[in-house]
């Protein structure tokens, strides 16, 4: 009797970057491309949480989908969703 396959790894994410810009905003990139920017309170929020947790992974959170970090504009929606 064989034993059962390893399930194969989860995919690790690499190839991020992020540059704070003059003004304030965090530029996010991937191999060298456009992945996000964010300003304002939201770049405040992601340099917090880059700073504590696994830089890769937090960047490829915030670049996949940056509105669902946003604050909400007081009425419990995101930025993506209004």
């Amino acid at each position: 009797m064989s034993a059962a396959p390893e399930p194969a790894p989860a995919s690790v994410p690499e190839g991020f970057a992020y540059d704070v810009r003059p003004d304030g905003t965090v530029a996010i990139t991937r191999r060298g491309a456009p992945a996000a920017a964010l300003t304002g309170p939201r770049a405040a929020s992601f340099l917090s949480e880059v700073g504590t947790g696994d830089p890769q992974s937090v960047m490829a959170r915030w670049s996949a989908d940056p509105g669902s970090h946003d604050e909400g504009g007081g009425d419990g929606t995101t930025a993506a969703a209004r």
